[in-house]
């Protein structure tokens, strides 16, 4: 296989070229040390996606369609590995104690430092309320079971490759803790809420929805995308 366009070296003798000195390489790959020489990350072959490499064999993704596909989809010149690209799963979750909404003031990026619900991606092995539910307790240190979640709606932002999977729960103590991803954490009435500083509009927006479902104790089930007007 030719030399990607990252510039990866893979030969031994151009290794001892490069240094006089032992070579501690972090890694190896088939009992030969890998030098990255990169000067820029290269392009991936479609704007907006990550992928560049094969995860097969390492060679350079191309695009096509692949027979029996009508979309056009990420395929290894190598191997003829199909990469499919599909939407990641999220999950959130609008926690109430009384009249009051819990909130994390965020400690990571995106948004860092803006409000939002707890939520996050859901991982291999759960359920979507086992994700919601570990969301919670790392964010908020909020004790709730899954079996406890009610299904509040989902949300596709076909931007983005995402689907949002919402929940909601009621809870008898106010009790949070602090965490390494939330800067601050609290329950919130409505006239509490830091309204400029929520994460994004979407949020504002749906936690306006639940505060009056919350009051007249009648809740919906909402089901919405960024392609609807």
């Amino acid at each position: 296989m030719g030399r990607p366009d990252s510039q990866a070296v893979w030969d031994d003798r151009e290794i001892s070229r490069r240094s006089s000195a032992p070579i501690q390489p972090d890694f190896a790959f088939g009992g030969r040390a890998m030098i990255a020489t990169i000067t820029k990350p290269p392009r991936p072959p479609v704007p907006g996606h990550e992928a560049v490499f094969c995860v097969r064999c390492a060679a350079r993704l191309g695009v096509g369609t692949p027979d029996n596909d009508g979309r056009r989809r990420l395929l290894c010149e190598s191997c003829d590995y199909i990469h499919y690209e599909n939407p990641k799963v999220l999950v959130s979750c609008f926690v109430s104690a009384g009249t009051g909404v819990l909130l994390c003031r965020r400690a990571i990026e995106p948004a860092k430092g803006r409000w939002s619900l707890p939520g996050g991606f859901l991982e291999n092995g759960e359920t979507l309320e086992q994700a919601a539910v570990r969301e919670i307790i790392e964010e908020t240190g909020v004790s709730v079971r899954p079996q406890e979640l009610v299904f509040y709606g989902a949300t596709t932002l076909t931007s983005l490759g995402q689907v949002y999977v919402n929940f909601r729960v009621t809870v008898v103590t106010t009790h949070c803790e602090m965490s390494r991803e939330a800067l601050q954490v609290g329950f919130f009435r409505e006239s509490e809420v830091p309204w400029k500083e929520i994460a994004y509009p979407a949020i504002a927006a749906s936690l306006r929805v639940f505060f009056i479902e919350l009051r007249r104790n009648r809740f919906g089930v909402h089901i919405a995308s960024d392609r609807m007007a």
